[in-house]
């Protein structure tokens, strides 16, 4: 998957998966639209698994391909914000 993140969302990265944060850390290169982030990419074992894992990272991370990875994230995030909408 290809994904722009703040270099902050680095660390979280790391801390998923081993080959997840070999393929960010050696993928990382500064992001040519996003000042101050960065693009990587990592491997994927399911659209699923990896969006809702991605979730985690919040607004410090944005999905830009496989296009499937980017609309479960949309999907999910829309959700979210779904059901925290004030009562």
């Amino acid at each position: 998957a290809t994904l722009r993140i703040r270099p902050a969302a680095q660390k979280s990265l790391a801390e998923m998966d081993s080959a997840v944060a070999k393929a960010a850390r050696e993928s990382a290169a500064p992001d040519a639209e996003k000042k101050g982030w960065l693009r990587v990419e990592i491997p994927i074992e399911s659209v699923e698994r990896t969006a809702r894992t991605l979730l985690a990272l919040g607004a410090d991370v944005e999905v830009l391909g496989p296009a499937a990875l980017r609309a479960r994230v949309a999907a999910l995030a829309k959700e979210i914000a779904k059901r925290y909408q004030p009562i």
